[in-house]
Formats: C-alpha cells, sequence, structure tokens
C-alpha cells in the first residue's frame, strides 16, 4: 500500500475489477487500494487480512528458535525487511551498504548489535537473495543473522508466523509496516533513495513523512535504535493514528470473520 502505481499494478486492473469480492483492512484502505484498482467500492468486505491472525496466535520466539537455534537467545531482535529495487545490486557492491547510506560500516553495527545484545535478522528479497548471502558468506558480521525463504519453507513457517519475536522493524517502504502496526512496536524507516524511489515508482500515499510512524534515518543508524530499544513509546502516538486509521479491527479473528462472510454467500 506504501509503494505506488506502476506498470505491473495497472496490469492487474481487469483481474480485480472481475473479482466479486475483495478483502479489506479497513475503510481507509479501501479507499486508499481502490485509487489503484478503480472497481466498485461496494465489492470491499471489511473483514481483516487473514494473514494478521499469525501476529496475535504464532509463537515466534520458539519459531525463530527452529531456524537459528541458540544463536538469539537472550538476544532482542531487529527484523529489517527493504524492498525490491531494480539496481539493487549496484548500491549494494559499492561499500555493502545494506541500508543505502552514504556513510555506513557493517562492522560498527556489528559492534553496536554485541553491545547492545541484539540481532539483526535482514529479509532481502527473493530477486536479492542470492546477492545478500554471497556478501555476508565473505564477510565476518556475526550479530546479522539473514532470513532465506529456504528457511522458511524447509521450517513450514510463514514470514507472519516470526514477527511477534521481534522487537523493532526497520524499512524503507515496504508495506509490511502496515502489518507491523497491529504489534505496537517500534518501527524506523531509511528512505535514503526516495526522490529517485519516488520519481521510478511513486507512492500511493502522501506525505511519507506523515504516513511512517517512526524515524526517518538517512544516517546514523544506532542512535535512533538505541531510542527504540530504550523506550517502545517512540513515536507511540503516531503508531496508534496509522493503526486506527489502517485497521478496524485489532484482533486474531479476521480468518473467522472472512470465513463467516464466505459462508453467508455460499447457496444453502
Amino acid at each position: 500500500m506504501l509503494q505506488g502505481n506502476n506498470n505491473n499494478m495497472y496490469s492487474k486492473r481487469n483481474a480485480w475489477r472481475r473479482a466479486d469480492f475483495i478483502m479489506s483492512y479497513s475503510e481507509t484502505y479501501t479507499t486508499f487500494f481502490n485509487a489503484c484498482m478503480v472497481t466498485d467500492p461496494k465489492k470491499y468486505i471489511v473483514s481483516g487480512a487473514p494473514r494478521n491472525d499469525l501476529l496475535y496466535l504464532s509463537d515466534g520466539k520458539l519459531n525463530m528458535k527452529k531456524i537459528y537455534g541458540n544463536k538469539i537467545d537472550n538476544h532482542k531482535i531487529i527484523f529489517f525487511m527493504p524492498t525490491f529495487r531494480e539496481n539493487y545490486a549496484d548500491n549494494f557492491n559499492e561499500i555493502g551498504k545494506i541500508f543505502g547510506f552514504n556513510e555506513f560500516s557493517l562492522e560498527r553495527l556489528n559492534k553496536f548489535l554485541e553491545d547492545n545484545k541484539c540481532k539483526l535478522i535482514l529479509k532481502p528479497h527473493p530477486h536479492s537473495e542470492e546477492l545478500v548471502l554471497s556478501y555476508f558468506d565473505e564477510s565476518h558480521i556475526s550479530n546479522i543473522l539473514i532470513l532465506r525463504n529456504k528457511d522458511l519453507v524447509e521450517n513450514s513457517l510463514d514470514l507472519y508466523e516470526l514477527l511477534n519475536a521481534t522487537n523493532m522493524l526497520i524499512t524503507d517502504y515496504s508495506s509490511v509496516f502496515y502489518d507491523y502496526l497491529l504489534l505496537n512496536k517500534p518501527m524506523i524507516f531509511v528512505p535514503t533513495d526516495i526522490d529517485s524511489y519516488n520519481n521510478e515508482r511513486g507512492f500511493i500515499i502522501e506525505s511519507f513523512e506523515t504516513w511512517t510512524p517512526g524515524p526517518k534515518v538517512i544516517n546514523h543508524l544506532q542512535e535512533d535504535i538505541h531510542k527504540c530499544l530504550e523506550d517502545e513509546n517512540y513515536y507511540g502516538t503516531n503508531r496508534a493514528w496509522a493503526r486506527d486509521l489502517m485497521h478496524r479491527y485489532k484482533d486474531s479473528d479476521s480468518s473467522k470473520r472472512l470465513c463467516d462472510f464466505i459462508d453467508s454467500i455460499m447457496p444453502d
């Protein structure tokens, strides 16, 4: 929902128009989504997203241990999920700057994570995964862990079955932050290439500053991570505002509501 109207989105409009009903998070979500798909607003059923039930019901810590074993014991977990970019390889290879900062040292970040008993879990986009893995295979960074698609598949896990074990989220423009709002945990945004990204893909929602309830960091990431670790209510008012606009329901019953609706429209 944060990312803009790219060509792929336009190509799917006809498919959405053929749908009889469309699941929605809220009236606000419906408004934004339908601005892209342009179909009959009466098709939208506000049930909440079934996958978000996993944020409430999953044992995230146990699921994390299935993948990482005792590496995460007694550590705070920072989850980093960047969105995909066509030129990611060029930027990544430049200095291994996974966040896109002009001045960045993985070694200093690794030391900061060690000093603060944290592990940073990086979930690269599938198209970037091989590149990220090859870089970290050659490094000696002990406190940044990579979450591969293979890790999820081999353990029969969905990404959302891990998220409630995290202490904060770092992202750039990924719409995962809308779902993460339900956990009421701190989040940090790293819009280091916002101008070029906006020109290439654009945003559905503006302004980015208003709708992203966390600090916007283009350098000195550790400072804001420390603030989030020290104060879970950092940007808490902003998160509550965004959460209440984007989610009518804040519970684990979205699957039930959707099933009940399907039952109601099925012939006897």
